[in-house]
């Protein structure tokens, strides 16, 4: 490479890739695999080795968010503190699902949204799903024995249209060469997801999964159930009360309104079951008691904003609760009351709380005790502590299964060939009468709403980007 006075000179660039140690959580099956630590302290640890070795400029592939903070920690979200390290010249983040540069990241402290750097180093994030492309020009030079940066642009290439769009068609050319190359392999995995594995007879949709009619949500609860119960026959736990807790995994928000579970009545396929449950997770069966089981739902519950009653108009929903913390759980039956102070944070911290939002708690009609066990059939990353929901960890898990919930649903549609199923949602919102709320969800879910079983949900018309506006009246 020349620098400006022509000459040709070697530049050594050093790539270094973090990623959460909360992967240790997220994937038990890495337990006993793989070690990791908090991610500035690697950096601290790598960095000057890497520069000993003669790298002249280094990038960091980092798997983690922008951050709120500069203070050291055990983060997920840890670019800001890698920016602040010396020795790191380029940052491209990820994990948080945003754009970088963007208003996104507006007013915090060493965060330059006009320029895109963090702490004065160029950096990007490039959404999700391939929605854009992050691009930094460096101009370098070779001054004092050196390479240094002297100039730089961070910049987002969009890909695909922005999330409230109903339009596919790419924002960039396609290249005839690489579809060539693809086209063989596109088709093979055209063929392999519209494999028909079963039918159903009722659309399965989360369009209001957060104001208690989840069809989808509801199937793979029933499916997972079929696992485990067949898995425990033979077992000391065949004896107990067995549940099943799953999530709206797509719910709208970030991911716009059109990012929603709906799979229509008819053949189901492997496509469909894609839809139906978005993540690679194996099953699982955690023992909890009554308390814990509580203490679940209450964790769960922290997905609302606190509602005051008499009041008309407000937000029903906490802003960016992911949906897939939003924990259903089949097999009891409950009534969630946001009228009361929440037990957690949005995170998960525990709140100080007089009696908590979950009411009328039961199974087959009898008071929950806080004594009484029950099983559980979860995900691995929620009884591996995914999600921080208390009382859940290792050491809660009774069953352990490599099979995935996807198969275990393929499994269950194969097993109830020509599926006649009716949803029954497990919760209710408390009785505020004179009391509503008004929530978004995806415009063309009005067509649903006589048949959610839901009173009190009206649609309200047009909401933001895209979205539908529905109230919903607490009877």
């Amino acid at each position: 490479m020349a620098d400006r006075s022509g000459i040709e000179r070697l530049i050594r660039v050093g790539v270094i890739g973090f990623t959460p140690p909360q992967i240790m959580i997220w994937d038990h099956h890495l337990t006993g695999q793989i070690e990791t630590r908090n991610i500035l302290e690697t950096a601290i640890a790598w960095v000057p080795e890497m520069k000993a070795a003669g790298a002249d400029l280094i990038i960091a592939l980092n798997h983690s968010g922008i951050g709120f903070t500069d203070h050291p920690g055990d983060q997920e979200d840890a670019g800001l503190q890698l920016a602040a390290l010396h020795g790191i010249d380029v940052i491209l983040c990820g994990h948080q699902h945003l754009l970088f540069p963007s208003d996104s990241f507006s007013g915090r402290k060493g965060v330059d949204v006009k320029v895109g750097t963090l702490h004065g180093k160029p950096a990007v994030m490039a959404g999700f799903a391939g929605s854009h492309l992050g691009v930094i020009d460096l101009k370098l030079d070779f001054e004092g024995g050196q390479w240094k940066i002297i100039e730089h642009k961070s910049s987002l290439c969009q890909v695909a249209p922005p999330a409230p769009s109903q339009d596919i068609t790419p924002c960039v050319p396609e290249r005839p060469e690489v579809a060539a190359v693809a086209i063989e392999a596109h088709k093979q995995t055209l063929a392999y997801i519209r494999r028909p594995v079963g039918s159903i007879d009722t659309p399965l949709h989360n369009y209001f999964a957060f104001a208690g009619h989840a069809p989808s949500v509801d199937i793979i609860c029933a499916a997972q159930a079929f696992h485990i119960r067949n898995a425990l026959s033979r077992t000391e736990y065949a004896s107990l009360p067995l549940l099943s807790a799953s999530a709206p995994l797509k719910a709208g928000a970030r991911g716009g309104p059109d990012y929603y579970t709906h799979v229509k009545p008819g053949s189901i396929t492997y496509r469909d079951i894609a839809d139906l449950y978005l993540y690679p997770d194996t099953i699982c069966a955690v023992c909890v008691t009554g308390a814990g089981l509580r203490a679940w739902l209450e964790r769960s519950a922290a997905a609302f904003r606190r509602i005051t009653r008499g009041m008309k108009n407000q937000q029903l929903i906490q802003p960016d609760f992911p949906g897939y913390n939003f924990d259903i759980i089949q097999g009891v039956q409950y009534q969630i009351d946001p009228v009361r102070p929440a037990g957690f944070s949005p995170e998960g911290s525990a709140l100080a709380s007089s009696s908590g939002r979950i009411r009328n708690l039961t199974w087959k009609g009898v008071p929950v005790r806080d004594t009484q066990k029950f099983v559980v059939a979860t995900n691995h990353y929620r009884a591996s502590g995914g999600g921080n929901f208390p009382g859940l960890s290792r050491n809660s898990v009774i069953y352990d299964s490599r099979d995935s919930i996807r198969d275990i649903l393929v499994t269950y549609f194969r097993s109830h060939p020509d599926l006649r199923f009716t949803a029954r949602s497990p919760w209710q919102f408390s009785s505020h009468p004179d009391t509503k709320a008004e929530f978004e969800s995806n415009p063309e879910a009005v067509r649903y709403l006589s048949k959610t079983g839901t009173p009190g949900i009206i649609a309200a018309g047009p909401g933001p980007d895209g979205f539908g506006k529905y109230q919903l009246r607490f009877f």
